[in-house]
């Protein structure tokens, strides 16, 4: 168990984000389910609708207690399903085996990212996933970005020179176009525009939408947040 505190506050105002959510989810949302995942740094909870969909059981782990005691562990209560930890991966090793691994927003965080992905794949089944969503582009970071803890921002290339040699990417994707711009205009004028709760509603519901037809228009190319799927080099896997 660990009593580490998240720094951040914007937690709530994001977890009504819902057009974003539904949007990445939709990206990674598989057609059957897979008997064990995990969401690494589970936060408050605002995922577990949209990851739960894709397991049989899904653990929650969060280092922050609480998180785990206020928001979390109740989960556990009223679904058999979840399961919830208060720790860190390394209180994982070698206990269970995963088919899926998220990290949601939670990466660029964490200060050594290499080591924290070997260990997730010394807990992940050969055929299993590690899905990443992480913040798009260093020359974006801001005041924003440090505010809550980010350590970086990734692209496509810094992102695969942290992944363990026996694993590769498989598809990634760069989202959010307009949110891009929007970051762009924020990062030079970073007292005009704020990620306040009434800024986050209009970003989810006006050009989240939007941005998901440019996306797909601009095949995935450009974006301020980027979704990766990361598996083994065993046969079967390289595709």
């Amino acid at each position: 168990m660990t009593e580490n505190q998240y720094i951040g506050d914007e937690l709530p105002i994001f977890a009504r984000a819902l057009n974003w959510k539904k949007y990445w989810s939709n990206l990674i949302k598989q057609d059957t389910f897979v008997e064990n995942s995990i969401e690494i740094g589970a936060g408050i909870g605002s995922n577990i609708p949209y990851l739960l969909r894709n397991s049989k059981q899904l653990y929650l782990l969060e280092p922050d207690t609480l998180f785990y005691k206020n928001y979390l562990y109740p989960y556990s209560l009223m679904y058999d399903s979840i399961t919830v930890i208060n720790g860190t991966i390394s209180d994982l090793e070698k206990k269970i085996l995963l088919d899926h691994i998220y990290y949601i927003d939670v990466l660029e965080h964490i200060e050594n990212d290499k080591l924290e992905l070997e260990k997730a794949t010394r807990i992940l089944t050969d055929k299993g996933s590690i899905f990443i969503l992480v913040p798009a582009h260093h020359f974006l970071f801001s005041e924003f970005d440090q505010s809550v803890g980010h350590f970086r921002r990734y692209t496509i290339k810094s992102l695969s020179q942290i992944i363990p040699t026996e694993y590769h990417i498989v598809n990634a994707k760069y989202l959010d176009s307009l949110g891009f711009c929007l970051s762009t205009v924020m990062k030079i004028f970073p007292k005009k525009i704020s990620p306040t709760e009434k800024n986050i509603q209009i970003w989810d519901k006006y050009l989240v939408p939007l941005s998901k037809l440019l996306d797909k228009l601009l095949s995935y190319k450009v974006g301020k947040s980027l979704l990766v799927e990361i598996k083994s080099n065993a046969p079967g896997n390289l595709t």
